[in-house]
């Protein structure tokens, strides 16, 4: 099992403890997170981890769902935002590498679904 999804579905477990710690007579169904393709997590392994970590525990019956994020920046010479494709930081307007990283670093929890 690849160790950098590990260390991450650890935390994220970690925090749904903390929150249902938070939340007594709740159980969490679904946790939603998102991952920009920056990050290096590969979604398939971290799924996995997540289920290894959380089987026979009281997340056993929950679901992670991972909502992928594309690399977008913003050139700061033309102003023109744009998609990053095959790691290729060069604006497709003006070919400029003065660009700023808009979306793609992204690693967090965006919801969990808790029910009664």
């Amino acid at each position: 099992m690849p160790v950098h999804e590990m260390s991450i579905a650890q935390q994220i477990i970690m925090t749904v403890e903390k929150i249902l710690r938070e939340h007594p007579g709740e159980t969490c169904k679904s946790v939603h997170v998102k991952i920009g393709e920056l990050t290096a997590v590969v979604p398939e392994s971290l799924t996995f981890a997540y289920q290894a970590l959380t089987e026979d525990t009281p997340l056993a019956s929950s679901s992670l769902c991972i909502e992928s994020l594309p690399i977008l920046a913003k050139c700061r010479s033309c102003d023109t935002v744009f998609g990053i494709r095959d790691f290729e930081f060069l604006c497709p307007n003006c070919s400029s590498h003065e660009i700023d990283i808009q979306q793609g670093e992204e690693l967090h929890i965006e919801k969990l679904e808790l029910v009664s």
